[in-house]
């Protein structure tokens, strides 16, 4: 994707020659993009105008996120009919997908704590949360149904970030399903300080609860565009001529099959059929480094793009990271 607006295009020039990986790798998520369509891409530089320099933009890329994806009660610009979303193609409605979910937040918001958070009081509360879950007394149903309904008032309009379950059902039904889900579907976010684990629950729900939940201005799912979230370095755009996005592995150690196909979704309203497990996330991914992680999986992608007769493979896709 290259922008219109010269000053934006020049800081983006200008931040992929800049030392720290995590600047080349924003950068080169702009330059890989190919999923944003003429009208997004307009709408995204008439919010940010002309650009002073790499720290403009991403600045500008951030408060664009606040004011267009991250938002309530309308549709994000990620769905917005009018502004042509890549579209999925054919989807089964019966097709489940996965998603990991953070519960600190939502615990924060249902148990209520006072600050700073103190790690032993969110796990206790944790504790009774998963025992209530995993239990049929009237007290730990009434208990599940009112943190469903808080962490469902709490949650936003901003896209979800979503799997298929098809192609990780090994590790979704593994006891460590928390820490293989997160390397392979790329969630550096959740990356634990000592002795501060991260609780998650897994998520699955199917394509048509996605569907029916959609707005009417709004396409149920697309693919994930550099566009879609702030500047990220663990994201890799995917190229046009491969179904859906790519997720990026936080591992090197796995070839083209160990690609995962990646889609947003519109929210939907969490029920407590849709918990599949909580566990902690306690082990750190890595220590991989981003330009290896980044760099693998450009390989991995060029590979698949081998067995898309429309690419022609295609082995100009991206760039290795210096």
């Amino acid at each position: 994707m290259r922008f219109d607006n010269t000053t934006l295009q020049s800081a983006v020039d200008t931040l992929r020659l800049c030392t720290p990986q995590e600047d080349r790798a924003r950068a080169d998520n702009y330059v890989f993009e190919e999923a944003v369509s003429a009208e997004r891409k307009a709408a995204f530089e008439a919010l940010l105008g002309d650009c002073a320099d790499s720290r403009a933009l991403l600045d500008g890329h951030v408060d664009y996120v606040k004011e267009n994806i991250e938002i309530d009660g309308e549709t994000p610009d990620t769905f917005r009919v009018d502004l042509e979303p890549s579209g999925t193609g054919d989807r089964d409605e019966a097709q489940e997908l996965v998603r990991i979910e953070g519960l600190r937040g939502p615990l924060l918001a249902h148990f209520g704590f006072p600050e700073p958070v103190e790690i032993d009081a969110l796990l206790e509360h944790y504790e009774t949360l998963k025992a209530a879950w995993g239990s049929n007394s009237p007290e730990d149903n009434a208990l599940f149904s009112k943190f469903l309904a808080t962490w469902n008032r709490k949650r936003d309009d901003r896209p979800a970030f979503a799997a298929f379950l098809d192609g990780l059902r090994d590790d979704a039904e593994h006891a460590d399903w928390q820490h293989l889900l997160r390397d392979r579907l790329g969630l550096a976010h959740y990356q634990p300080q000592p002795g501060v684990p991260i609780p998650v629950a897994l998520m699955v729900y199917t394509v048509k609860e996605v569907t029916v939940a959609a707005r009417a201005d709004a396409v149920p799912m697309t693919c994930p565009t550099v566009l879609d979230s702030r500047p990220w370095e663990y994201y890799f755009p995917a190229p046009e001529e491969i179904p859906y996005g790519r997720a990026m592995a936080l591992r090197t150690d796995g070839g083209e099959e160990s690609l995962q196909p990646e889609l947003l979704h519109t929210k939907i309203e969490y029920k407590r059929s849709h918990i599949k497990a909580m566990a902690l996330i306690e082990r750190p991914w890595g220590p991989e480094e981003l330009k290896n992680l980044r760099n693998h999986h450009l390989l991995k992608v060029r590979l698949a793009l081998l067995d898309e007769p429309a690419a022609d493979g295609r082995p100009e896709f991206g760039e290795d990271m210096p």
